[in-house]
């Protein structure tokens, strides 16, 4: 009898085994052929190709697990570098598909939303915000707007336990003099309970950084919100230090750049907090999630790139597995492009790479589900404090140092 239960128990392993390792089966079917407009890399610049690769990275993910409804996905790949290029691709690509996917940079996302539509082709957008989309131009990615409600609902819920009992949330809200930055500081404001106590424009430090700096101070702003600061942070930062404008946080938006490079421009930024869509995510999660699809990708990358996926690839792979997974599968007829906008618009409940899933609402078009990843720089390193799923930090939100302390400390 116990030998019986052990040979039953072994060939229930193998099966086991054998069902894992056959978890996938390649698609064979009739090929769907899908646009891309992505930056090409550039001996300079080899993160300019990371939304690319991503993309291409998780299309062969997901064709070696059973592709869209049996069939694989081809990629007709023609790359961009500015308005010139991209309206030169959709006059090609218009002609043989009617989805297209990009992009890596804001001015190619601009072109293909302005030319998608029921007569040209569906645009589906993995890696820029997308300030404007419309029935035929979405993405899962949180756009400007979104972001800082997102910021928002954050300072909101988490920064309180850093102040002392009692102290009202008090939130200057400075933003860059350009259209990105005004769209996630409305959309801060929007979604604080509040009004911010300040909210200002910033043009140089010359002009007003000492000056906001000040009223900070005088004021009693206990949160700074900066909204898609990417060069004039740091001086900013220096001005506050000076004034001795000591804060509960300081929250940069949006300012992806600023968060990858912070140690090359200012001093100590420890319990910095950065929201944006991408980030560390905890690797848990995602295999968790998608198992051996999540793996797949991986080695893709690896394979196509000699590296590991950074967080731009990470963006649009997981851009790329909701239109994958969760649209495509849904489109009922011909992948026409008014076919595919009513699978897009009845979608729903695929989960991303950033935890992300797909809800788009029926007036905005603005993807409900949509995701910010909260990083705080804790001991000289950037890691995920929320959502919860994601959380990659080893200590729980710290509160921002006084600048005093903040010069004891080792830093970069």
């Amino acid at each position: 009898m116990r030998i019986g239960l052990v040979l039953i128990f072994v060939f229930l392993m193998v099966v086991r085994v054998d069902a894992q390792e056959n978890a996938c089966s390649p698609a064979t079917g009739k090929p769907l052929l899908i646009g891309a407009v992505f930056p090409p890399e550039t001996l300079l610049n080899r993160e300019a190709a990371a939304p690319y690769r991503g993309m291409v990275a998780m299309v062969d993910a997901v064709n070696a697990c059973g592709g869209v409804a049996g069939r694989p996905v081809e990629v007709v790949y023609i790359p961009a570098s500015n308005v010139a290029d991209a309206q030169s691709a959709v006059a090609v690509l218009q002609d043989q598909v009617s989805l297209i996917v990009g992009s890596g940079l804001t001015v190619i996302s601009e072109v293909l939303a302005d030319e998608a539509g029921a007569d040209t082709f569906l645009y589906w957008e993995v890696s820029e915000a997308l300030d404007n989309p419309h029935a035929y131009a979405l993405s899962p990615h949180p756009n400007n707007f979104q972001l800082g409600m997102l910021a928002a609902a954050f300072v909101e819920a988490e920064i309180p336990a850093l102040l002392a009992d009692g102290e009202p949330l008090r939130v200057g809200l400075i933003n860059e003099d350009r259209l990105r930055a005004e769209h996630i500081a409305d959309g801060v404001s929007d979604g604080l309970d509040q009004p911010p106590s300040m909210r200002e424009m910033y043009a140089t430090r010359e002009t007003n950084g000492y000056r906001l700096a000040l009223r900070a101070r005088e004021e009693t702003m206990n949160v700074i919100v900066l909204a898609a600061f990417e060069t004039g942070a740091d001086r900013l930062w220096y001005d506050m230090r000076e004034a001795d404008a000591n804060l509960a946080a300081w929250v940069q938006v949006g300012g992806d750049q600023f968060r990858e490079n912070v140690c090359d421009r200012i001093g100590n930024t420890d319990s910095l907090i950065s929201v944006s869509a991408i980030g560390a995510v905890n690797e848990h999660y995602r295999t968790e999630t998608l198992g051996e699809l999540y793996e797949l990708y991986r080695a893709n990358y690896e394979e196509q790139t000699g590296r590991e996926p950074g967080e731009r690839a990470d963006l649009a792979a997981s851009g790329m597995l909701i239109l994958l997974r969760g649209v495509l599968p849904a489109v009922e007829g011909d992948y026409t492009s008014e076919n595919i906008q009513q699978a897009a618009q009845a979608a729903s409940d695929v989960r991303g790479l950033m935890g992300e899933s797909w809800s788009p609402a029926a007036d905005t078009y603005f993807n409900q589900a949509a995701v910010a990843i909260i990083q705080q720089r804790q001991n000289g390193e950037f890691c995920t404090i929320s959502p919860e799923f994601a959380v990659t930090c080893a200590l729980p939100l710290q509160s921002f140092p006084t600048w005093r302390d903040r010069v004891k400390m080792s830093s970069c």
